[in-house]
């Protein structure tokens, strides 16, 4: 059960990869059936993890905190601190794109410090970068430009374009909302 979750799994996020949503949900759907008949509670987390994101990638928010819930609980529950960092990021993206600022920023503070404990510099720069979104949305945008100046500092030593990317992007963003074109 647990072989057949783990490749159901990655058959469920392959298929997503190259936009077939009906066949990720599908394998995502067996691989939870099989994580939870295997009893590993680390692929099951990883499971309600996937399952979790694809319903955030289709706007269905009640049905994706539910999940992240339920892997954030088995994350605590065997100790998985990096798991619980990234549950907790993504709550956070669900409370932010539900309008629940205060709790999205707890959350990913929460994950920042574990982020910062690890030494995982990769999710540190990017939980800079989701800070600073939410608070430029919400027209704390001297804030939001001191977030990205920490996620580059960061980011430049990582040499990865994306990260750059990401962080540049957000710039832009907060720059345009105080219609700063220079």
């Amino acid at each position: 059960a647990l072989a057949q979750s783990r490749a159901h799994t990655g058959l469920g996020l392959t298929y997503f990869s190259f936009g077939d949503t009906e066949a990720a949900f599908h394998h995502l759907t067996e691989a939870l059936r099989g994580s939870e008949n295997s009893q590993d509670q680390e692929q099951l987390a990883i499971t309600l993890n996937s399952l979790g994101n694809f319903h955030f990638s289709q706007s269905e928010y009640p049905e994706a905190r539910r999940y992240h819930e339920r892997a954030l609980k088995l994350r605590r529950a065997t100790g998985n601190i990096r798991g619980i960092a990234d549950s907790l990021n993504n709550l956070a993206l669900i409370a932010a794109a539900t309008g629940d600022v205060s709790n999205a920023l707890s959350m990913l503070g929460e994950a920042e410090a574990i982020y910062l404990r690890l030494g995982l510099k990769r999710y540190l720069a990017n939980v800079h970068r989701r800070i600073a979104s939410i608070l430029s949305d919400v027209g704390r945008h001297d804030e939001a430009l001191a977030r990205l100046d920490r996620g580059l500092a960061i980011a430049e030593s990582l040499g990865s374009p994306e990260v750059l990317m990401n962080l540049y992007q957000g710039y832009v963003v907060t720059h345009s909302a105080l219609h700063n074109f220079e």
